[in-house]
Parts: structure tokens; C-alpha cells; sequence
């Protein structure tokens, strides 16, 4: 079946981690692909202002949040899910009384809080991705807005403890450094579902690259699910395929390979 869709990861699928530019290839692969009028976009785990590559490349429509937001390329709005404030409530308490610093992602801002010291290392991670700096707040703001995603700074081997009693949130990790939280059974597959019904066409149609344990919610839902070279096992074994690393231009081959059959 011929693909008519892309789904594509930035951090370490598009671009090498803490870079802002994607390569030449990349780009002529992504060029290439539209002009065959497949549809491309992003999902990301980053916040709406943090896209970083939406500068490059003229993609259709852009997902942030893992899946919980999306838009077409004007701005328009076809997909929201909010997290349950009690969930976001529930949460935000456990890792404030462990001391944890946390980054909360709203529909139109970013904001963090924590410890001093933890909230110095947020602050630079996300001032490195490309996105705006967020403001550093009292924890007695969090959930006076939507909450779309909460990241937490934290070891893999905390991530049972914080979760334990919460059963609607679950982990969806893409590095050992921070968790991404997001409402149990959701993902970036979410996107792919929001996409093609605002197309007219199915998953099955689609391909979805990317690197993450947080990617594998759309790798398994896409027709192709493209694991990048350089991703953890678990990754590797829910994808199809196993591309390149991203150093290597992993999902450039990609592309090339099962959308324009070079």
C-alpha cells in the first residue's frame, strides 16, 4: 500500500539531539516526498513554541504534547486532550514531596517548577531544544489551566513509585534524564488518528519514524512503524523496520526507501 502520510519525531530522528538544523539530506528526502503529494508532520514530545524545525520545512501540520495536541499547518485546531486535573493534581504533589522538578505543558505556555537547582537544569535543556524560555512558578499554580503533559527530572527507577497509585497516568520515557507523563493509554498514536481523519485516509497508509520508548505508541499504530539505529531494544522490537541511526540520517533512508523507492 503506498504511503500518503509521515509521521516523524524530531529529537534524534530529524535532528541529532541538542542540534536545531536538520541536514541536506533530510531536507531533499522531505522535498522529494512532497512533491509526490505525500502529507508530512511532526510529533513531538516538545510544547507548541519549542518545534524548533517548523523553520526549515513547510511540514502540514504539527503534533506536540505526544500526540495531545495538533494542528494543521495554519493553526487550525484539530485535536486537544488535556490531562484529568485530579491525575495532574495527584502527581504534581508526589514529586514535589520527593523534591523533583517538574516542567508542565499547557495549550499556549510552558512553565516550571521545583527546587532552584533542579529548575537551572530544566531551564537549559529547554532553552537548547530552540523553544522559548517558560517561567519558573509557585506550585500552587499547577492545574489552574489544562495541563497537556507533565515532564519530570528523574531516575528510570523512580518511575514506578511516583506512578503507583495513579493509575490513569503512565511513563513514556525517551530518555533516562527526564519522564514524560501522559494519560494511560495515550500517545503520539493519537496524532496519527487526528491526522488521518482530517486527510480522509487511514493508519494503515501511514509511516511513523522515530527513537523513543514515547515513539512506540505510533509505531505500532502506523501501516510502517520506522525505528531509528541508535533506539533501545524495546523500541527496535515494536517497529517494522530498523533504520539507520539518526547520525547516519536514519530517517532520511527512510523516506528514500518506502516512500520514493530509491
Amino acid at each position: 500500500m503506498a504511503i500518503k502520510a509521515v509521521f516523524l519525531d524530531i529529537d534524534g530522528t530529524l535532528v541529532r539531539f541538542n542540534e536545531r538544523r536538520m541536514n541536506e539530506r533530510t531536507l531533499a528526502a522531505l522535498t522529494a516526498a512532497r512533491e509526490r503529494g505525500v502529507s508530512l508532520f511532526i510529533v513531538t514530545g516538545r510544547y507548541k513554541d519549542g518545534i524548533g524545525v517548523d523553520a526549515m520545512f513547510p511540514f502540514d501540520g504539527y503534533s506536540t504534547a505526544n500526540g495531545e495536541y495538533c494542528c494543521m499547518a495554519d493553526g487550525e485546531l484539530i485535536h486537544m486532550s488535556p490531562m484529568d486535573p485530579a491525575d495532574v493534581a495527584a502527581f504534581s504533589t508526589a514529586c514535589r514531596r520527593r523534591g523533583l522538578s517538574m516542567t508542565f505543558t499547557e495549550p499556549d505556555d510552558i512553565y516550571f517548577c521545583g527546587s532552584p537547582e533542579e529548575l537551572e537544569k530544566s531551564v537549559r535543556y529547554q532553552s537548547r531544544r530552540g523553544g522559548r524560555d517558560g517561567r519558573v512558578r509557585d506550585w500552587s499554580v499547577v492545574g489552574a489551566n489544562p495541563v497537556l503533559q507533565m515532564v519530570v527530572d528523574c531516575d528510570p527507577s523512580l518511575d514506578v513509585e511516583l506512578l503507583g497509585d495513579i493509575p490513569g497516568l503512565e511513563s513514556a520515557r525517551w530518555s533516562p534524564a527526564f519522564m514524560d507523563v501522559v494519560e494511560r493509554g495515550r500517545g503520539k498514536g493519537d496524532a496519527i488518528d487526528a491526522f488521518c481523519e482530517r486527510l480522509g485516509i487511514t493508519p494503515a497508509e501511514c509511516m511513523a519514524i522515530g527513537d523513543g520508548g514515547n515513539d512506540v505508541h505510533m509505531l505500532v499504530h502506523a501501516g510502517l512503524g520506522v525505528a531509528m539505529g541508535q533506539a533501545a531494544d524495546d523500541v527496535k522490537a515494536a517497529a517494522d523496520v530498523v533504520a539507520p541511526p539518526c547520525d547516519e540520517d536514519g530517517a532520511a533512508w527512510a523516506i528514500e526507501r518506502y516512500v520514493l523507492g530509491a
